[in-house]
């Protein structure tokens, strides 16, 4: 089972022997706005005043207030010097071709800035070599002809 910390990123950042490493628990989340399929209604008007609809706040004000840090495709990632803070396998479907494919969704911290973002990796070098590294570490993603790599 994956293990979570509840030290913050900076922390984790700035002394990684340091953080503790906490089992994950799983916990029953009812969440507003229509997503308990036992109170499912097809009236959007059972679940917020429709003459309010234009203080409905946008998906970035929505992603924001539930702390949905953004998704960077690897190749936006090239040249950039990141720090790679948690991984969790999952399969996804490549863009071109459908396949599913293993790889690691992954939270990642912008080294500079420390902004956080999340990214899919699934190239195979880089999937090898996550299923190996330890978390947090920093790299800086390189492309050489169609391979993408730590530096």
């Amino acid at each position: 089972m994956p293990k979570r910390s509840s030290d913050t990123v900076e922390t984790i950042l700035d002394n990684p022997d340091a953080a503790e490493d906490e089992p994950e628990e799983i916990a029953e989340v009812t969440l507003p706005g229509g997503v308990d399929d036992e109170a499912y209604s097809p009236r959007a008007s059972d679940y917020f005043d429709l003459d309010k609809i234009d203080e409905v706040p946008g998906v970035q004000a929505a992603r924001d207030a539930a702390h949905i840090p953004p998704h960077f495709p690897m190749k936006e990632l090239v040249g950039e010097t990141v720090t790679f803070v948690h991984k969790r396998k999952q399969k996804a479907a490549l863009p071109d071709t459908g396949e599913l494919r293993e790889g690691y969704f992954c939270l990642c911290v912008f080294t500079e800035s420390k902004k956080e973002f999340t990214t899919w990796v699934g190239q195979t070098i880089l999937t090898r070599e996550l299923t190996l590294l330890q978390m947090p570490f920093t790299t800086t993603i390189v492309k050489r002809g169609r391979t993408y790599m730590f530096q």
